[in-house]
């Protein structure tokens, strides 16, 4: 059923003509808040533009306290990771136990270049 209405919320979502944003209803916001972290374990650039423009948080957390930068680190997405930070996800968000995207990325095993990509892809732009 989950399923279904993340279909139907992307399908809607498609559906607006003329660039305009179409109103999004709980359920569909219900629906791809469940999806984000899906599409950030995918490395799903597109559908996570999508989720984000219809109002999802980057703050959001799963059941576990993770948010989707959490997951997108932790699986290496480096096109996720670098969207959710220009979207304004806080690389220093915890997750349940404390640990931050960088812990998830490294426990997960991730390359080293990979860890530092989710570093230098936070830093503020230096004078």
């Amino acid at each position: 059923m989950k399923k279904i209405l993340a279909v139907m919320a992307g399908a809607m979502l498609l559906a607006s003509c003329g660039g305009e944003k179409k109103p999004v209803s709980a359920q569909e916001l219900e629906a791809a808040q469940l999806e984000i972290f899906s599409a950030a374990r995918q490395g799903n650039l597109e559908r996570m533009k999508q989720i984000l423009e219809m109002g999802v948080h980057t703050s959001f957390k799963d059941k576990s306290g993770n948010t989707a930068l959490h997951v997108g680190a932790a699986c290496g997405k480096t096109g996720i990771v670098k969207m959710l930070i220009e979207a304004g996800a806080k690389i220093d968000a915890q997750g349940e136990f404390g640990d931050q995207p960088i812990h998830a990325a490294a426990a997960a095993g991730c390359t080293l270049p990979s860890a530092l990509s989710l570093i230098h892809v936070s830093e503020p732009t230096r004078p």
